[in-house]
């Protein structure tokens, strides 16, 4: 559901612009698993590892990172 409502969001904003994607990133922001006796989860991480492109998001006062 995630993913089909974020590729929704870009075709109506590509419209909107009068333009289109060159490339769609998409990671998922929301993890769980278990360690040990624990259930580690990690909300709104965005992973970071060599290569892979990603959106790191500002807020209202703060710049967002590609």
């Amino acid at each position: 559901y995630a993913k089909a409502n974020h590729d929704l969001i870009h075709d109506h904003f590509c419209r909107a612009a009068g333009t289109h994607g060159l490339q769609r990133i998409w990671n998922r922001h929301n993890y769980a698993w278990v360690q040990g006796n624990e259930v580690i989860h990690r909300k709104g991480a965005t992973p970071a590892e060599m290569g892979q492109l990603g959106l790191i998001p500002g807020s209202s006062g703060t710049a967002s990172y590609l």
